[in-house]
């Protein structure tokens, strides 16, 4: 990639973006394309992934819903992910966890005490598809 176009803060491939954020980048899409007002896709900190890379933890507020929906990675520590998404009800927040779809399973054990729905996600070819979502 040219100094430019990394200056210009531009990605120009989807290898530069984490599956995590698409995954975030999409459902909020979906909701928008709905016409649902105050849709905002955002990073959380890295403080919950077992990996140093923050880029592996996104979220989408759905105000209009008061809901938020936290995007996991593969390389997420699920026990601590349960306590973000505690947090979040605790402020009030009605949480949804969105996972890896080879992690679906285990986060109906996981996150069956505070997450109102799972739902998993995967990448195809060059797109992100997810279940429906499913009561923990």
């Amino acid at each position: 990639m040219s100094d430019f176009t990394r200056s210009a803060g531009f990605r120009t491939s989807v290898q530069e973006i984490s599956g995590c954020e698409q995954a975030a980048r999409r459902a909020a899409l979906s909701y928008q394309v709905q016409g649902l007002a105050g849709v905002e896709v955002f990073e959380l900190a890295g403080e919950w992934s077992s990996r140093a890379d923050t880029r592996s933890m996104w979220a989408v507020k759905l105000s209009a819903l008061s809901r938020i929906e936290c995007v996991i990675d593969d390389d997420a520590d699920l026990e601590v992910a349960v306590r973000q998404l505690t947090r979040f009800q605790d402020a009030g927040w009605k949480v949804w966890a969105l996972v890896p779809l080879r992690r679906l399973a285990g986060a109906h054990r996981v996150f069956q005490p505070v997450a109102e729905y799972v739902q998993g996600w995967w990448a195809s070819h060059d797109s992100i598809a997810f279940t429906a979502p499913e009561i923990p």
